[in-house]
């Protein structure tokens, strides 16, 4: 542990503590920098997508980690972002003003909702910004002149100054160049009063009001700054995504936001960057992990072994059901019934999103549930030497990632 002795107060305003800060954050910045020439093109997504976690990270820090305000709908701050951003690309508007309007809109629905909520703590305030999130939810999938409701709201590419950004490693510097300045705007909130006034407010709310800070005003002030730096998270979400819709910014999205600052550390500025890498990160090391196991294990992620469809042959077991993938990315096949089989397809590319590796889609679960009442998975005969796959096991199969999938029962 470095012991570090401040002798002026330039010293003390410092953005890096010493030297080994500099060496180390530069040669990391460096890393960042050329990632770009030496990954595939996939790998730069996916740290594009960290970058945009990072960014709603940050802004989730500020009340959770900060301010010591849970809260469980900041999937609500990313949809508003997104579809500001993409209403106003939509109208016309350059890059840069839609991005700012995102923002800005995150920022005063931030502040609003705060006004009736400030007198919350704990629990309280957790179930009260779920509410919202549930509200904005409903909001997007009825403003039909502004969202396409539930049909979606497709995102162009960006384009700046009439230079469209088309490649992903040109996305790839946009959300970093955007990452670099709200932490810049994190780290010197965070030694300004108010930061200083966010912290007190966490530790003890009677010591801080004792000490002459308003509560009601820097609680507003705590969720406006989270709905500005989670706005813009949205707004860049929106591109990766190329698509919009209700089911994507649902209760799974604010629960993987809060994973990722409490996994990364609460009342850290790393905690938010560490907890986005981690999200990021985990999925595809276990993708790659599992070419490396046996197959046994490799090949199904349960102790029960679900059978795997052929999308080519559609051969299933008897009395068996199971999920048939197309790894392709392809659309689910047509329903079909035939002698053997009756093909129910789902289709879930408008309901899954990139998070969905570490917590299944409670949406995708009720059609998977509708699908087997409709199908009368009950009434289907099973002879006696088939197993029967317990509805618990079938659910847990239906958590792995997928594009488009359907379910198939023999």
């Amino acid at each position: 542990m470095r012991i570090i002795f401040k002798t002026s107060y330039l010293q003390d305003i410092k953005l890096l503590k010493h030297s080994g800060y500099v060496f180390w954050y530069s040669l990391l910045l460096l890393a960042i920098l050329i990632a770009p020439a030496v990954l595939d093109e996939f790998y730069i997504g996916e740290m594009a997508f960290i970058f945009i976690y990072a960014i709603a990270g940050l802004g989730l820090m500020i009340p959770v980690g900060f301010t010591g305000l849970p809260s469980l709908g900041h999937a609500a701050f990313m949809a508003i972002g997104a579809y500001t951003h993409g209403y106003f690309l939509s109208l016309g508007a350059p890059f840069f003003l839609s991005i700012s309007l995102a923002g800005l809109f995150g920022f005063s629905i931030g502040a609003l909702i705060t006004i009736p909520l400030k007198r919350m703590t704990g629990i309280y305030f957790a179930i009260a910004s779920l509410a919202f999130a549930i509200i904005v939810e409903e909001i997007i999938a009825h403003w039909k002149s502004v969202t396409g409701g539930l049909g979606g709201m497709s995102v162009d590419m960006p384009v700046i100054f009439g230079f469209e950004l088309g490649s992903t490693w040109h996305f790839y510097f946009l959300c970093l160049a955007i990452l670099l300045l709200v932490l810049y705007c994190t780290i010197n909130l965070m030694r300004s009063p108010s930061g200083r006034a966010f912290v007190a407010i966490r530790d003890s709310e009677i010591s801080a009001e004792s000490m002459g800070i308003n509560l009601s005003i820097y609680k507003i002030k705590s969720f406006a700054i989270s709905g500005l730096f989670t706005g813009l998270a949205g707004a860049l979400f929106a591109h990766r995504l190329y698509f919009l819709t209700p089911d994507t910014f649902n209760f799974l999205l604010s629960i993987q936001l809060l994973m990722m600052v409490v996994v990364g550390g609460l009342g850290t500025i790393h905690g938010a960057i560490f907890g986005a890498a981690f999200v990021g990160l985990l999925p595809q090391a276990i993708a790659i992990a599992k070419d490396y196991l046996p197959p046994s294990i490799g090949e199904f992620p349960g102790l029960v072994k679900l059978p795997v469809v052929d999308t080519a042959s559609h051969h299933i077991p008897s009395g068996k059901a199971v999920i048939m993938i197309d790894k392709h990315g392809g659309d689910p096949p047509a329903l079909a019934e035939t002698a053997d089989m009756d093909l129910l397809p789902i289709d879930i590319a408008a309901t899954r999103h990139p998070v969905d590796h570490l917590v299944a889609d409670v949406d995708f679960l009720l059609k998977v549930l509708l699908a087997i009442l409709e199908s009368s998975l009950t009434d289907v005969g099973h002879s006696n030497e088939d197993e029967v796959i317990p509805l618990g096991v079938f659910l847990k199969q239906v958590e792995h990632r997928a594009t488009t999938g359907a379910i198939m029962i023999n």
